[in-house]
């Protein structure tokens, strides 16, 4: 046992700084400490200093800490914490070799979208604390914003002599040396991001910790840090300056998030190329395999499993493509957080970013946490943030409606905002990012967060490229279509006061009213079964009708028979939800535990119910009424016959006040309601599906299809409900 545990133990740690696991007191943590928390446990011999997490015990929990002290640093900040530190400013030097520096140009000058490490050295300086890495992978990074990191095509190095230029750097910690030790406290991938013409510097930073404020856990980390490099035979080292240290989207990404996730073990995709809209089964999709090709959907995990990833992400793409709305909204909720995609999003278009999946249909990544078509989860992964805040193409990035912010055949969000409770939840989250009250990014929350940033770098921007940026100010891109656009300006060029009033004109909508009706049931209504389904409604059920100006507003009138109970409920064919009376005869909302509602006196009543404030009341009718021994549903379909089309009704007491019929028609139409087969008394409204009927009202307008058709004479109200 005890060789097998050292074993493990070696094979996933080495060596840190002296810490609280110093179990043998030679003045550094490492895995001889470890060791000797093993031989204690196994000898029976444990003393205080094996006691490394405090418990009172020497267990294996002791070694296990001390393994996460040599992964990870210091007790309480682990490597994820300790590289991504906001309130750091790193310094990161490379030393490279003549031959490995001109391989890189060569490669590049072969083929600038090349993913070819060459070797270098790299020192790692913080608080004081210097890290020596001997062997690193470092690689050329970007898309559209690639270059070449010094002089011209087809030309070598030239020893203190070169034209520097800012570009975008890769580093691999193991490329050349695959140990756990061979890492920066257990990180093993840096992405190191010029600021390409934002002179802010705070671009990319801000939307990533706005992001993060907001809630979005699937958005990467990043932070400053400065950067050096020196080439074999110059005489001094070159400062590239201020950099964007990126968290790269790979599997430790996922690793570091696997409890939110809920399993790593899925397919990580990069959709970084424009075509990447999740909207074409044939799309460009294959898989990392170390090439300089470039592909739209790039497979990054198990890679071996390509033909069932592709298959995945396909039958994802025809479900988002073919499913009818009914069932879009039941599967999208099954693989997908829905709020989570709704809230990254609303971010999205907030900060501006129009070079995203929406617009452009790319610079974004998915995952899916399982390996079939049926059993998985899937998450949206926003990625490459550096043309936002007012840097823009195509769209105004301030002023465009958040609602309609890219092409609408890149429709995962489209989909999503057609239904009215995502719409609005969709704005909700918009309107709260620019709250003053919420410290997101209205204008005084976004100049404090970027004012301190700016303050930590300026000293340091200025640089030994070629780059014209050699300071900090506040505009946008030079390319751009809005040059107007301000970060800290107290003027209406600000791009967070015209985003908040953007959002607001954008977002000040209402709710659609929702046709949602109660019914009433029971012994003293209808036919008395008290039959609570949906085949039942106009028969045992009978709706309350709504109001056509406030839906939740809802009445019904009849005959009451004294000591006749009835109940009100919310949905045909359950009693979870019920209006009755409790022990005291007061009206009550519960869960069926109430007891049936009566009258003390027969007579007509009307039942008023207001399903937002939970208010239901019952009052007598003391005005005479009128009785009808014939409804009907004159209409142009029929050619205007009052006499025609007859309606049923449905009571335990003759004559009956509420009337119901089922109609289909294939075409839209109009119609009224007329009583006694002639003209004398009809009803007519410009509502539908629900009215309040008048004498000689408009023609009521009905859009084609099969209804249950309800309606009380006494209130005039009408009400179309579908058919299955």
């Amino acid at each position: 046992m005890k060789r097998y545990l050292m074993i493990a133990l070696w094979l996933w740690a080495a060596t840190a700084r002296a810490g609280n696991g110093d179990v043998n007191g030679d003045g550094m943590t490492t895995i001889a400490d470890a060791n000797t928390v093993i031989a204690m446990i196994l000898n029976g011999n444990e003393t205080a200093a094996g006691d490394v997490n405090g418990d009172g015990l020497v267990t294996i929990a002791d070694a296990s800490v001390i393994v996460s002290i040599i992964l990870n640093g210091e007790p309480g900040q682990t490597g994820y914490d300790y590289v991504w530190d906001d309130d750091a400013l790193p310094e990161i030097h490379l030393e490279v070799s003549l031959d490995e520096w001109n391989r890189l140009l060569a490669l590049y000058d072969n083929n600038r979208y090349t993913t070819q490490y060459v070797m270098a050295r790299m020192r790692y300086v913080k608080d004081g604390q210097v890290t020596r890495l001997d062997s690193v992978g470092l690689r050329l990074k970007g898309n559209t914003s690639r270059r070449r990191p010094e002089g011209e095509s087809g030309q070598m190095h030239r020893a203190d002599a070169t034209v520097w230029h800012h570009c975008h750097f890769g580093l691999n910690l193991r490329k050349w040396v695959n140990t756990d030790e061979h890492t920066l406290r257990g990180i093993r991938k840096l992405h190191l991001k010029w600021h390409k013409e934002d002179p802010s510097h705070v671009r990319e930073l801000f939307c990533y910790d706005l992001f993060r404020r907001a809630g979005v856990w699937t958005a990467l980390r990043d932070n400053y840090c400065r950067l050096w490099l020196h080439v074999e035979g110059d005489s001094q080292e070159v400062y590239y300056g201020v950099y964007d240290m990126l968290e790269p989207v790979d599997k430790r990404f996922l690793k570091d998030r696997a409890e939110q996730f809920g399993s790593v073990k899925g397919y990580l995709w990069k959709c970084r190329l424009a075509g990447c809209g999740l909207n074409n089964t044939e799309a460009d999709m294959w898989w990392d395999d170390d090439s300089d090709d470039r592909h739209a959907y790039t497979l990054q995990t198990r890679t071996g499993e390509f033909t069932q990833a592709k298959a995945q992400l396909q039958d994802f793409i025809t479900k988002l493509q073919s499913l009818s709305d009914t069932e879009f909204r039941t599967w999208i909720q099954q693989v997908t957080d829905v709020d989570l995609l709704l809230r990254t999003y609303a971010v999205n278009t907030a900060v501006g970013m129009w070079d995203d999946y929406w617009v452009l249909a790319n610079n974004y990544y998915i995952y899916f946490n399982g390996t079939g078509t049926d059993d998985y989860r899937f998450f949206f992964i926003p990625y490459d943030y550096d043309n936002t805040l007012g840097t823009s193409a195509i769209i105004d990035a301030g002023r465009q409606d958040p609602l309609h912010w890219g092409q609408s055949q890149n429709n995962l969000i489209v989909r999503l905002l057609t239904f009215e409770d995502w719409k609005l939840r969709y704005c909700e989250l918009l309107k709260q990012l620019v709250d003053p009250g919420q410290n997101l990014m209205d204008e005084a929350a976004a100049r404090n967060r970027i004012t301190a940033w700016q303050q930590l770098i300026s000293p340091y921007v200025a640089n030994g490229t070629d780059d014209y940026i050699q300071a900090v100010w506040d505009e946008p891109a030079t390319w751009g279509n809005h040059s107007e656009y301000r970060l800290c300006s107290d003027d209406d060029n600000n791009f967070f006061r015209v985003k908040a009033a953007s959002i607001a004109e954008y977002c000040d909508i209402e709710p659609t009213p929702v046709l949602d009706p109660w019914y009433v049931v029971g012994e003293a209504v209808a036919d008395g079964s008290w039959h609570n389904s949906a085949d039942s409604v106009g028969r045992s059920l009978i709706p309350m009708y709504p109001h056509p100006d406030s839906l939740h507003l809802m009445a019904w009138a009849g005959y009451l028979e004294a000591d006749k109970g009835f109940k009100v409920v919310h949905t045909p064919g359950r009693w979870d939800s019920q209006w009755g009376v409790d022990a005291s005869g007061n009206l009550v909302l519960n869960g069926g535990l109430s007891n049936d509602i009566t009258v003390s006196e027969s007579g007509y009543y009307r039942l008023d119910l207001d399903s937002r404030a939970n208010a239901l009341t019952i009052n007598r009718i003391t005005d005479e009424v009128a009785t009808y021994t014939l409804m009907c549903m004159p209409g142009r379909y029929q050619g205007w016959d009052p006499a025609q089309n007859a309606m049923t009704t449905v009571t335990t007491v003759a004559p009956g006040h509420d009337w119901t019929a089922d109609m289909t028609w294939n075409e839209d139409t109009q119609l009224k309601f007329a009583a006694n087969g002639s003209w004398a008394i009809n009803w007519g409204a410009r509502t539908f599906p629900a009215g309040l009927g008048t004498q000689d009202g408009p023609n009521i307008p009905v859009a084609a299809g099969a209804f249950r058709i309800c309606f009380n004479d006494l209130l005039g109200r009408y009400l179309f409900l579908p058919l299955p």
